[in-house]
């Protein structure tokens, strides 16, 4: 779908049903081939207050409160450091 141009209600309710099997906007934006933007399926989804879940199993595991504070510590000691150097 061409940028700006808005929606069908069909098309909006299609999603939220899309949306509602599985709360993934990424494979309902893919499912629909091209149809519909990722952008549009999450902006349906956030109006009809449908949680993204399924795409945040999918994400793998989250740092943990203690690993995101070492790595937040690490860029101010070094902001011009790589990955490698914190080995």
């Amino acid at each position: 779908m061409p940028r700006g141009v808005p929606i069908t209600d069909d098309e909006e309710a299609t999603i939220k049903a899309a949306l509602t099997a599985r709360p993934h906007a990424l494979l309902v934006a893919r499912e629909s081939r091209g149809v519909w933007s990722y952008a549009t399926v999450w902006r349906v989804a956030d109006r009809a207050g449908i949680e993204l879940t399924a795409g945040r199993e999918t994400m793998g595991r989250r740092l943990s409160a203690e690993q995101r504070t070492a790595v937040i510590e690490a860029r101010r000691n070094n902001p011009n450091g790589t990955q490698q150097d914190k080995r």
